[in-house]
């Protein structure tokens, strides 16, 4: 049986995307409330005594977003911000375990790596710990393997063939 030559380049550049998004949910803080627009809607309810630092009601933080009281500017950043966050995430584990790469080990993974992010926010109160950007991150996981599922075929004719 042969095995497929190690490519260090995908698990490396998983690592990197990994410690990269730490990195931005960390040190996010006041940088935070200043650049994501949509973030003015949790430092209002942090400033009034609103604020509960989750919410595990699917879908509430959506349809909040999608309403009038938002505009359109800050409903994009939160909701598709949220699924492309985790895109190159799925993209980069599926291209680093190749034909390993199964949709249930994707979806797991950047579900886990969510619900990671999202305790860190609510137990360091930089955020709101929400199902929704879990399930909106893990919708941007699942992209990714499909992206990568799409590419494969087209990554596989541009390899060389191996000399036996």
């Amino acid at each position: 049986m042969n095995k497929a030559p190690f490519r260090p380049w995908p698990a490396t550049s998983t690592l990197l995307y990994t410690i990269f998004l730490v990195k931005v949910i960390v040190l996010k803080g006041r940088l935070f409330f200043w650049v994501v627009p949509a973030s003015r809607y949790y430092k209002r309810h942090m400033q009034s005594g609103t604020y509960h630092g989750y919410n595990l009601v699917p879908f509430r933080t959506v349809r909040y977003f999608l309403s009038d009281d938002v505009s359109f500017v800050s409903a994009f950043y939160n909701l598709a911000g949220n699924i492309a966050l985790l895109v190159p995430f799925g993209f980069l584990l599926s291209m680093t375990l190749r034909e390993k790469a199964r949709f249930t080990t994707i979806i797991l993974s950047t579900a886990s790596l969510s619900i990671f992010f999202e305790l860190y926010q609510l137990l360091s109160h930089t955020g709101q710990c929400d199902v929704d950007d879990v399930m909106l991150n893990t919708t941007g996981g699942a992209i990714g393997f499909l992206l990568f599922r799409l590419l494969l075929p087209a990554v596989r004719k541009h390899q060389p063939v191996p000399k036996t």
